[in-house]
């Protein structure tokens, strides 16, 4: 409820402002002024979203490098890592039973599950000096293009605003330190928007060659980020361009040539990635994968899934346990859908608006749905990808990311709506803007909760302890001579969502690697392929900590994992 408390104050607040603004108007009206003057220049509208969202992701950034801990993460940096030593892929590793893990394929060949698009961004990044500047940059691009996207509906001083809004956004900033975010994903669809509302636009013979580019690009990021989401977003997008389009032949022959250009080659060079990890061209790692581990369907069409063997408990206790567990308590019962809807609006609640009075200007959604009818479209389609997005099993605020520019499009509009508000001075009978002064207010208290981001974060994003731990283990394990392997024996009941074996891309020729304890008689062919190697025995959060693999030990059937008994 803590919510609510925000949208209270601040209707306070901005009576109070209102107050203010009356005397304040003349400098408004400057700052209204520049700000007119400024968005007049058409690489304003990209280079300042994307300047704001760099310098702030460096900022926040400045101290140190943010700590892999969700599966999900070190999945992505395993792709980056295999990306940045110029494979698509790597061979099956000999021992590959010990380093089975989550979300990481083993056979045919050691990858990352997931598709390559933000891997690709991660690995740029650490071709530039660590993989966190590839999240930076995906970010920083996603904002500008918002801000281009938002050109072809709104006037330019509104893209502008809706780009550096986009720029300071504490989810925006949250992606640009995570190694799962939404940057890539954001950007392809913000480039599907605005290339398709280019050529609706578009009243001469021959649209420009660069809108199909675009719009083929979108695509084209959007199967390689998030193929699900993004097909749904383009397809609500392109729908609409359709219906709104007064010629739609001339519109179709301008975007398929460029458009199908792009498209083509991108999914030339999929097939070719697939055909490298899974072996069939025609074969996603992700639903490889997802054949080999996966415990539940992904879709609600989808039939119940027979779980499959896993060789370590691990593996077992997340697939056959949690995962199983959570699908069951929120997919399979009338009160489980309720609460699973329940959780899914909260969560996104506490993403998109973590400060409640930031939602203040969708109150203007009615009038705005009355008024425009372009706009009552663009809603529809928005809950159209909502109710889509639901069929989906698993769920995250990043999943969201495809539908970024139609969220911002929509928001901007329910501002200026706010903007043209009005108030009127009795003792002149004069009519103030006090709705651009609160959108002044506005902007600044962004910015300011943008600066206090890591406060945010940290409510949104829970750091455990066990990112600090591995990371301190692994450097004082690197900073010892010589090449270690360490044997992560997990006690009872430790988190399935603390997960310390996930390695390089090159295994053999990392200084630490961390492999599973399968029991000592499965455990001597892994010691005797890593034998000069200093072999280590890790009980991760208990007392023993990391000691010496005993060479010579009687295995007892404590000491052996569940799947051994």
């Amino acid at each position: 409820m803590r919510w609510l408390l925000d949208y209270v104050w601040i209707y306070l607040a901005t009576a109070a402002a209102v107050v203010g603004l009356l005397r304040w108007r003349r400098v408004l009206r400057g700052v209204r002024r520049g700000w007119r003057r400024v968005s007049g220049y058409r690489a304003v509208i990209v280079a300042v979203p994307v300047l704001v969202s760099l310098a702030l992701s460096a900022w926040m950034g400045r101290e140190r490098d943010p700590m892999p801990g969700v599966h999900d993460e070190f999945s992505y940096l395993l792709g980056a890592d295999t990306f940045a030593r110029g494979r698509l892929a790597n061979p099956p590793h000999p021992m590959w039973e010990h380093f089975e893990t989550i979300h990481v394929l083993q056979r045919p060949t050691y990858a990352s599950k997931y598709p390559p698009g933000q891997a690709l961004a991660l690995a740029l990044g650490q071709v530039l000096g660590k993989p966190i500047v590839g999240a930076w940059l995906g970010v920083a691009l996603a904002a500008g293009t918002v801000g281009w996207m938002l050109r072809a509906f709104v006037p330019a001083r509104w893209a502008l605003l809706g780009g550096v809004l986009t720029a300071i956004h504490p989810q925006m900033l949250e992606w640009g330190q995570v190694y799962w975010g939404g940057g890539m994903a954001a950007l392809g669809g913000a480039l599907v928007v605005g290339a398709a509302g280019r050529l609706v636009q578009c009243r001469s013979r021959r649209p420009p060659v660069t809108c199909g580019a675009m719009l083929g690009a979108g695509l084209a990021i959007l199967a390689n980020t998030r193929p699900y989401e993004g097909l749904v977003v383009a397809a609500v997008v392109l729908v609409l361009a359709l219906l709104w389009s007064r010629d739609r032949a001339r519109m179709i022959r301008a975007a398929a040539l460029p458009a199908g250009a792009v498209l083509a080659a991108s999914f030339a060079w999929m097939a070719y990635y697939d055909f490298r990890t899974t072996g069939n061209p025609f074969t996603l790692p992700y639903t490889l994968h997802e054949a080999a581990y996966g415990s539940v369907p992904l879709f609600a069409w989808e039939p119940p899934r027979e779980i499959p063997l896993y060789r370590n408990q691990r593996l077992w206790a997340f697939w056959a346990q949690w995962v199983f567990d959570e699908f069951a308590a929120r997919r399979l019962s009338a009160a489980g859908l309720l609460y699973d809807a329940r959780l899914r609006l909260e969560t996104l609640r506490q993403h998109l608006f973590p400060m409640g009075w930031t939602a203040l200007p969708l109150l203007m959604l009615p009038l705005m749905h009355l008024r425009n009818p372009r706009m009552r479209a663009i809603e529809i389609g928005f809950l159209a990808f909502v109710a889509a997005s639901a069929l989906c099993t698993y769920f995250s605020a990043a999943y969201w990311a495809p539908a970024t520019g139609l969220g911002v499009l929509v928001y901007v509009q329910c501002v200026r709506y706010v903007a043209a508000l009005r108030v009127k001075v009795r003792a002149s009978g004069r009519r103030l803007a006090a709705g651009q002064g609160l959108m002044a207010i506005m902007l600044v208290a962004l910015a300011m909760m943008s600066a206090s981001w890591k406060r945010e974060y940290a409510r949104i994003v829970r750091y455990p302890t066990w990112r600090d731990e591995r990371a301190t283990r692994l450097a004082e394990l690197e900073e010892r001579p010589g090449e270690h392997l360490v044997i992560v024996r997990y006690p009872p009941g430790y988190s399935v969502h603390a997960e310390w074996v996930y390695n390089d891309a090159e295994i053999d020729g990392a200084r630490v690697v961390f492999a599973h304890d399968l029991g000592h008689a499965r455990n001597r062919p892994l010691l005797e392929y890593f034998a000069d190697r200093r072999a280590w025995l890790l009980m991760p959060g208990s007392s023993e900590g990391l000691k010496p693999y005993p060479s010579i030990a009687t295995p007892t059937a404590a000491s052996r994992p569940a799947t051994e008994r």
